[in-house]
């Protein structure tokens, strides 16, 4: 967990931010067992989508919220923001 962890404190690079794969595991982790780690996926997805939560409740992950980010991730349209990519962590 501790690298879960620090990978989510440390954020995502730009080309990470591009890639599905970023959005497929932070959406996983947003019903992960511990909340901690539900509030830095939620965080990150924030962050590298410019979205806001979407009703998603770290407290209680199988809400609505999470299918709304479920639902998101399934029709593709979970994309880095286009005007501030650096904000999301790394830049490389």
């Amino acid at each position: 967990m501790a690298k879960t962890v620090q990978e989510l404190l440390d954020g995502f690079s730009l080309k990470e931010a591009g890639e599905e794969a970023t959005y497929q595991k932070l959406v996983r982790l947003l019903k992960f067992n511990d909340l901690s780690v539900r509030e830095l996926a939620i965080e990150n997805l924030e962050t590298l989508t410019g979205r806001d939560s979407m009703e998603y409740d770290a407290d209680q992950p199988d809400g609505k919220g999470f299918q709304a980010w479920s639902d998101a991730l399934k029709r593709k349209l979970l994309l880095p923001k286009p005007t501030d990519a650096k904000a999301a962590g790394k830049e490389s």
